[in-house]
């Protein structure tokens, strides 16, 4: 609920508008008050208008056609057919209209004003819903449908913007595509497109919608009401893959699995989902309450709100508020959301810092303003920068919107846009609903040609539908948007309304001879970061404690390990879909294949469903013993593909002559193992020095290649007879890869045992010698070039190379200098050199390269780093505020830059992980 803005209308029929409720593509919903009985002679809209209404003052919401689009006939048209479809359905969870104008030169629509929340609003405010609220909610909402399919017609009005949550149930307040349309733009010659924000298998794949199709985006509701997230990544998974439902509760997954079922024959219809969630009826099991307390006091508080502008009393208004959008939610905030704090979709907000009416937070995080059919990025949450949006990028203007809102009606003087953006809420916080998809998705996903791979977390768009904003895995890059293909965008279905076609997501309404024509899409303007300004994370994740391992599994899942659990956290909104004790481990967990990783828990391997924790299979580390011994797994020291090295330590008891004396004695031998973890069977095992007392093996993968592996010793477990052997220098072990067998070891003269060493997949080594940084021979360990310690002035000591990344023909490595370099594999010359500009401290920065090969990143415990990986620019510095301990910096936890995906780096610091878009 806003204020009323400078051109809106103050009277609309019989009634005084008072505030705004919310906008949609088509329409603005106001807060209006007056005498029922009777319309306003004066008014324009009056005449051709059908009004009905009982007696007395009352509290409604009129519902107005965008001016630019009610001079469309197509557009008339269709406002009249579904104004006729609610007032067939009036009654359940349909209001009933008051009063419309559907022939005059303004068009409109009354019904009694109820308090409620739209239920991405809800999702916003209180994070995912209840078991019981997703009950009572999907009830409604099938009973609702089984009345339109009765009629053998299909609805095409189901939203997250569309779906109200009121105090006694859920109610729907859209009856067709108009009304539920993420995008309504008027076109030349009298035309008129439409865009949805949802496909379905069906209008994927060209097939013509029906009631099944209903049904599917209930499905997609469900789970979004469930979870927070949208099931389905895009327009490729909505046609071919399998929805996520891993954190949909148990008693609602199969029947939300069957409303997702790809073949419309195989989804239930809406008769069986309502008996199915509430056999008693909706109404019935929503008595005594249905939902959380947040969302109550919020609608409390709307009410209250509402009476109060009626009455013209004080508490109509109020000073500055803090959003709780904001600030992760009214948990965080210490006070209860008010309706005052839920602005309606689509508001320009004024300059920070500044109020432009009673209804404005002074604290809302910026959103970049939406542009045509370009998404709309929402700010990361409670640390959204000041000056751009989530993703880095500089806003257009110098207006900022709230959390959860993109650009909307333009300031006095100024046309407003026919396509009116949803917004998108916060990407991060306590119950953060991930950024929205761009219209004629799936929830969020590509369809029909759209490219769209920035999502919150790479490729996974998760929004819910009719909202043309950022896809929910990753708002920091805006994606490109490719010409619409005719199949997937424009499938030509006649929808009983004539000039209108129905399509997976676009509606292309033809003038008023009902000639169809093609509804172009405009191009989305592309947005540039401002330079040297760091993207926003699309999340933050704190786990419990500092986990022992981190692995992105399939660019969908952030798998930890720790001493107490492990832990599943959705790449796409960072949030955690699974803990499970059974499997908490020291090691760090292996991805297997497209299902399961593989954790080294206690004394056993467990196979674990990434995306929902299931134990899929168990193998106890005595199957690799072999008989009259035992043998204990140490941990993984690396894996490549579906091949894993573990170490372990075996103890059998053998007969030794002890002074001419027969004596059972136990000895140890530390072993390399080899396993297939898909196959789930031990290759071979190979036979390594123990080291020094416990006598526990640690070792490390350097190299994985085709016909062979290398590992090394760590050094701190050397006994005083190896590190005598060595010279001070490094001792790779290597062994045949198929069958185990001891190859010829490479000794790295000049390498320190702990020093860092890393290789290439062909016959290179790379190793820090001091403070330089050598290239050798894998087969003969030569030295093949040398690049030359930093130039120190005024600093002593050492300062050696970390641990380089290598890619293709070139290597980056840091040095304790902090310089950053990149070297030419083959002759070791020098590329590029720069300085992270951080104290040269004790610690190493730690690089890594995004998945494009782009940008080489650096860490250490003051920032995170970018440079450009084709000639060392660099881009940016992030560093999270409030984090950093001033007076000791050095004992801080430093930023580890770790796999990502395309267009996403995933940061850890500490216990704490962020999703940075890259790229």
């Amino acid at each position: 609920m806003e204020p009323l803005q400078q051109d809106d209308p103050r009277r609309i029929g019989a009634y005084t508008t008072l505030a705004r409720l919310r906008e949609s593509a088509s329409a603005v919903h106001y807060l209006a008050s007056g005498a029922a009985s009777g319309s306003d002679p004066d008014s324009p809209a009056d005449s051709g208008s059908d009004s009905r209404s009982g007696s007395g003052d009352t509290a409604v919401v009129v519902s107005s056609a965008r001016p630019e689009l009610a001079a469309v006939p197509a557009f008339r048209r269709r406002f009249a057919a579904e104004a006729r479809t609610a007032e067939r359905l009036a009654g359940g969870w349909v209001p009933e209209p008051l009063a419309m104008a559907t022939d005059g030169q303004e068009l409109w629509t009354a019904s009694a004003y109820v308090p409620a929340l739209t239920l991405r609003e809800a999702i916003a405010l209180a994070g995912p819903l209840p078991e019981r609220t997703v009950r009572i909610l999907g009830a409604g909402l099938a009973e609702t449908l089984s009345r339109v399919h009765a009629t053998g017609t299909v609805l095409h009005g189901l939203a997250p913007d569309t779906v109200l949550l009121t105090a006694d149930g859920p109610r729907l307040a859209a009856y067709g595509a108009l009304g539920a349309a993420a995008v309504a733009q008027a076109r030349p010659g009298g035309q008129l497109s439409v865009q949805l924000g949802y496909l379905t298998p069906e209008q994927a794949t060209g097939a013509e919608p029906g009631p099944a199709s209903d049904i599917f985006v209930l499905g997609l509701l469900l789970a979004y009401a469930a979870t927070g997230t949208a099931p389905l990544a895009d327009a490729a998974g909505i046609a071919h893959g399998e929805p996520e439902l891993g954190a949909v509760p148990d008693e609602l997954r199969p029947l939300t699995a069957r409303c997702l079922s790809k073949s419309p024959e195989d989804r239930p219809t809406a008769g069986t989902v309502a008996a199915d969630l509430a056999l008693e009826g909706a109404a019935a099991l929503a008595r005594g309450g249905w939902l959380p307390q947040p969302l109550s006091a919020a609608l409390s508080a709307q009410a209250a709100q509402a009476d109060a502008l009626r009455s013209g009393g004080a508490g109509a208004t109020g000073g500055t508020q803090h959003d709780p959008l904001g600030s992760g939610g009214p948990e965080n905030s210490g006070t209860v959301p008010t309706a005052s704090l839920l602005p309606a979709q689509g508001r320009t907000s004024p300059a920070p810092g500044t109020v432009a009416g009673p209804f404005v937070a002074d604290d809302a995080p910026p959103s970049g303003p939406v542009n045509g059919n370009a998404p709309a990025y929402g700010a990361a949450g409670r640390d959204a920068h000041p000056h751009g949006n989530s993703a880095g990028h500089p806003t257009t203007t110098d207006t900022t919107a709230s959390a959860h809102t993109a650009s909307g009606p333009a300031a006095p003087g100024q046309a407003h846009p026919t396509g009116a953006a949803r917004a998108p809420f916060p990407a991060q916080g306590r119950n953060a609903l991930p950024a929205a998809p761009a219209a004629g998705h799936g929830f969020g996903g590509a369809a029909g040609g759209v490219t769209d791979p920035a999502t919150l977390v790479v490729r996974r768009a998760a929004g819910p539908p009719s909202v043309p904003s950022a896809p929910p895995s990753l708002p920091g890059r805006v994606p490109t948007v490719l010409p619409p293909s005719r199949r997937g965008l424009l499938v030509a279905v006649a929808a009983g309304v004539g000039g209108l076609v129905v399509g997976g997501g676009v509606y292309a309404v033809a003038d008023g001879d009902g000639k169809a024509a093609p509804a172009p899409q405009p191009p989305a303007p592309r947005r540039t970061r401002m330079a040297g300004l760091a993207p926003e994370p699309a999340w933050r994740y704190e786990h419990p404690e500092e986990p022992a391992g981190a692995t992105v599994w399939r660019d969908r899942v952030l798998l930890l390990t720790d001493g107490k659990q492990a832990t599943g956290v959705d790449l796409r909104t960072g949030r955690r879909l699974w803990a499970m004790p059974e499997a908490a481990s020291g090691s760090r967990a292996v991805p297997v294949d497209d299902r399961l990783c593989l954790v080294h828990a206690g004394d056993e391997l467990l196979w674990i469903a990434a995306q929902d924790g299931k134990v899929a299979h168990k193998v106890a580390e005595r199957t690799f013993a072999e008989p009259g011994e035992s043998l204990a797994v140490e941990g993984v020291i690396g894996a490549d593909g579906t091949s894993v090295w573990l170490t372990g330590h075996v103890s059998r008891t053998v007969e030794r002559k002890v002074k001419k004396r027969k004596k059972k004695v136990t000895v140890r031998e530390a072993y390399v193992i080899a396993y297939d973890a898909a196959a789930r069977k031990q290759l071979w095992r190979a036979r390594v020095p123990e080291g020094k007392a416990p006598h526990r093996p640690r070792y490390e993968l350097v190299a994985a290649r085709a016909d062979s592996i290398l590992v090394r010793q760590d050094g701190r477990s050397l006994t005083p007879a190896q590190s005598k052997r060595a010279k001070g220098g490094s001792v790779l072990l290597g062994f045949d890869r198929a069958t185990g067998k001891a190859l010829k070891s490479v000794a790295l003269a000049g390498v320190g045992p702990t020093a860092a060493v890393a290789a290439d997949t062909g016959g290179k080594l790379f190793g820090a010698a001091g403070g330089e940084l050598h290239g050798y021979d894998s087969g003969n360990g030569k030295r093949l070039w040398r690049v030359p310690a930093a130039k120190t002035p005024g600093e002593k000591g050492v300062f050696a190379y970390g641990t380089a990344t290598v890619r293709g023909p070139a290597l980056y490595a840091a040095n304790r200098y902090q310089e950053v370099r990149a070297v030419d594999v083959a002759t070791g010359r020098a590329l590029w050199s720069r300085s992270t500009e951080t104290p040269a401290w004790r610690e190493i920065p730690q690089t890594a390269l995004s998945l494009s090969g782009r940008t080489v990143f650096a860490g250490d415990a003051v920032a995170l780093t970018a440079f450009a990986a084709r000639d060392g620019r660099r881009l940016w510095k992030f560093q999270e505020a409030g984090t950093r301990d001033a007076e000791n910096p050095q004992a801080a936890p430093r930023y580890v830059p770790l796999a990502g995906g395309e267009d996403r780096i995933v940061v850890r610091r500490g216990r704490t992980f962020y999703s940075l878009p890259v790229d």
